[in-house]
C-alpha cells in the first residue's frame, strides 16, 4: 500500500512544477513569476501579500492548489489596488476625525439645528459606550472591534432607531478618516418595526362620518 503524501511533499512537488524559492528559515516558498504569492511549506497552504497604502497586507487564500491560489490572488490584488490611498493630511486618531465630522456637520445648511444636536448626542453616546475610542489610531480600529462594540451597545437596550443612528455616526466619523475599507461596513443595522396601522371598523367609520356631518351642520 503506497504511503500517504504529506503536505510538505505536495508543496515540494508543486515547487518542482512551478519555479520557486525557499525562505531563509525554510518555512515559506515564494514564486518569482508570481511575486505576491507565498506557500507555507509544512501545510502546503497559500497566502497572498502586497504593499498597499504604505503597508504590507497579507491574506490567507485558504487553498493548497496552485491554480486556485492564482485565481484568488488575482481577486485579492484587484481589491487592494482599487483602494484609494489616504491623503497626507488624513486624520491619525479618531478624535482628529471627529473634529472634521463636527466641522462638516456645523457647515451643513440642509439640517435643522435640532437634527444637528441629535447627531452630536449620538456621538457623545458612542464615545461613552466605547471607552478609549477618541485616542485610538484610526488604522488600529478593526472590523472585530466594531462588531464587539455593536454587540455590547445593542445589549444595553437602546432603541433600534437610536442604535442605527449611532452606528451611522461611527461610520461618518470613520469616513472622515479616509479608511478604505471602512471597518464598520459589515456591522448590521437593527430592523425597526413599523407601527401597525389600525383602520376603524365599518360601524366606527359611519359614526365618525355622522359626527363630522353634525359638526358641519352645527357650524351653519
Amino acid at each position: 500500500m503506497p504511503k500517504p503524501t504529506s503536505p510538505a511533499e505536495l508543496a515540494s512537488k508543486s515547487g518542482r512544477r512551478h519555479a520557486s524559492r525557499i525562505s531563509p528559515d525554510g518555512k515559506w516558498k515564494s514564486f518569482p513569476k508570481s511575486p505576491n504569492l507565498l506557500q507555507y511549506i509544512s501545510t502546503g497552504m497559500y497566502d497572498a501579500r502586497v504593499k498597499a497604502g504604505g503597508k504590507l497586507v497579507r491574506r490567507k487564500l485558504r487553498t493548497d492548489i496552485y491554480s486556485k491560489a492564482l485565481l484568488r490572488l488575482g481577486d485579492f490584488l484587484k481589491e487592494q489596488r482599487s483602494k484609494a490611498p489616504r491623503s497626507d493630511n488624513a486624520p491619525t486618531t479618531f478624535a482628529e476625525a471627529q473634529l472634521r465630522f463636527e466641522a462638516e456637520l456645523e457647515a451643513r445648511h440642509d439640517l435643522q439645528a435640532r437634527a444637528k444636536e441629535y447627531r452630536r448626542g449620538c456621538h457623545k453616546v458612542l464615545r461613552k459606550s466605547w471607552p478609549g475610542l477618541a485616542e485610538l489610531r484610526l488604522t488600529r480600529i478593526t472590523e472585530n472591534a466594531c462588531n464587539e462594540w455593536a454587540t455590547k451597545f445593542r445589549a444595553a437596550n437602546y432603541s433600534p432607531h437610536y442604535f442605527n443612528q449611532t452606528l451611522a455616526t461611527l461610520r461618518h466619523v470613520l469616513e472622515q478618516g479616509e479608511l478604505n475599507p471602512d471597518p464598520a461596513r459589515k456591522v448590521k443595522r437593527v430592523g425597526v418595526k413599523l407601527r401597525e396601522l389600525k383602520l376603524p371598523e365599518p360601524d366606527q367609520f359611519q359614526r365618525l362620518l355622522a359626527n363630522l356631518e353634525q359638526g358641519q351642520c352645527a357650524g351653519l
